[in-house]
């Protein structure tokens, strides 16, 4: 059940360096004048990491936040990294060198509604028999809208479209004796959330297993029910559009215009319809179904043109597949600096699992969350294969061509 105190939020302070910067934001470059106004380069901070006795430098690229992370999301344009403390991050992607602002959610779940505004859930207390879904003012923490609900329902998930015009819910019956589940969206102008019932408990939901598509019709759910089904529901129909049976499932995505719906797993990534749930024709499983390890993560560029395919490897790897045709572009590990020196992270001897990928709005980046530098790095997404990807602000390409994900 959701905590029954308050949310609340707040800004981190850093620490000043002599210029008067955050001293883990400071902007470098290898020239006497910003690299940026250059190259267009963006040098984020370079800090000292202790490992096993040695001091290692951050790469350019790698923001100064590290943690679990829960759920690692673009909304419009806003980077929202929420961590298993419940705190979420959010940087504007137009200038990632800037501090986040940082929310602290109380709830089980909380996810953004543009870049200003999170969306959670009041729970009910002795105070206030009747819970609520709230949208808050990221900044101030001020309550700008509420929903309320029935006391016997709490919210248990939310997720946001990429262009953060909606946010998905999950919506949960509080019996003991177990109850239904229901669906819902909140978007521009919702006066009451639609709901769509689907009938059976969530046994257990991966922490990526919920996804809404950018105009808000469709809402998608790996986790519902024993057999862990796979549903997706039609919310402007107010009505179930598909299930079927898809065991140690863990990620799904929908495409920019919401006609496909990418779903990864043990069994790698597979490209439904997301009207029907037939198979697309034209994706192929030769690439797609033999990455040589369970797909953690996935998630659809902006344009159509990737599917990024996060791993359970090591070196935490990570691929990009034609969103079309499932064919492999490119990938690489994320243990790599990317600007040609050894990373204090490249180990064989641990697993990496990729833990959140989100792009930029243009598409251009690709933000990776791993489990065992818990950093969070950001990259420029290669464009054709064979093609290297390196970090964002590195001079230098990371390893990687299409032949190079079964090494």
């Amino acid at each position: 059940m959701p905590s029954k105190a308050g949310d609340r939020t707040g800004r981190k302070s850093l620490p000043a360096d002599k210029g008067g910067r955050p001293a883990s934001r400071r902007v470098t470059s290898r020239t006497s004048k910003p690299a940026w106004r250059d190259a267009g380069w963006v040098w984020i901070a370079i800090a000292g990491v202790g490992l096993a006795g040695c001091a290692a430098k951050r790469p350019a690229g790698e923001l100064g936040v590290r943690g679990h992370v829960r759920s690692l999301t673009t909304s419009g344009t806003a980077l929202a990294a929420e961590f298993v403390d419940n705190k979420t991050y959010v940087w504007n992607w137009g200038d990632l060198t800037k501090p986040p602002e940082t929310y602290v959610c109380k709830a089980i779940s909380a996810a953004l509604l543009g870049p200003r505004h999170v969306i959670t859930e009041i729970p009910a207390d002795p105070l206030r028999l009747q819970p609520a879904v709230v949208a808050r003012e990221i900044s101030s923490g001020r309550v700008v809208r509420q929903w309320p609900l029935s006391a016997d329902w709490y919210c248990s998930e939310f997720c946001n479209s990429f262009n953060g015009r909606y946010v998905g819910i999950l919506l949960e019956e509080g019996k003991p004796t177990g109850g239904n589940t229901c669906l819902g969206v909140i978007g521009p102008g919702t006066q009451e959330i639609p709901w769509v019932t689907a009938r059976g408990r969530v046994v257990k939901l991966s922490e990526d297993g919920m996804a809404v598509s950018n105009d808000g019709r469709y809402l998608a759910l790996v986790g519902l029910g024993s057999l862990q089904t796979l549903t997706v529901a039609d919310l402007s129909g107010r009505k179930l559009s598909w299930q079927r049976a898809m065991p140690q499932t863990r990620s799904v995505a929908f495409s920019p215009d919401g006609s496909l719906l990418y779903v990864g797993g043990h069994q790698g990534v597979r490209a439904f319809q997301a009207c029907d749930g037939r198979d697309v024709s034209t994706w192929s499983g030769e690439d797609s179904r033999n990455l040589g390890a369970p797909v953690t993560r996935v998630a659809a560029s902006p344009d159509g043109r990737f599917v990024a395919v996060g791993t359970d490897q090591p070196d935490g790897q990570v691929y990009l597949l034609n969103g079309r045709t499932g064919r492999l572009v490119a990938g690489w590990g994320v243990a790599g600096r990317g600007d040609g020196g050894s990373s204090p992270w490249s180990t064989r001897s641990k697993r990496m699992l990729i833990e959140g990928l989100a792009f930029s709005p243009g598409g251009k980046l690709l933000a990776t969350a791993d489990s065992l530098s818990q950093s969070i790095r950001i990259w420029e997404v290669p464009q054709a294969a064979p093609a290297k990807a390196r970090l964002f602000g590195s001079r230098s390409g990371s390893s990687v061509d299409a032949d190079s994900r079964r090494s």
